[in-house]
């Protein structure tokens, strides 16, 4: 089963606000983004709640995924 932690996420905004993660903050450290392993679009069964996510590499060389919520304009970080 999934976990998610709310997270605080700096975002690269185009024409749309929080398109991409540029850095995070995860328990006191903060990361950088290197680079963009894959992206999709995720919506919940019987929910208007639509999920960006994004699966990530940081600078330091660790892999998360992250998600955005459209609705509440929130991220989340997918835990163990």
């Amino acid at each position: 089963m999934r976990k998610f932690k709310e997270i605080e996420v700096k975002a690269y905004s185009g024409y749309k606000g929080d398109e991409k993660p540029v850095s995070f903050n995860y328990q006191g450290d903060d990361y950088s983004v290197k680079r963009i392993i894959e992206s999709c679009k995720l919506s919940e069964k019987n929910s208007a709640i639509i999920y960006n996510v994004f699966k990530i590499k940081t600078t330091e060389g660790k892999i998360f995924k992250l998600y955005y919520d459209d609705i509440y304009c929130k991220w989340f970080l997918e835990t163990d």
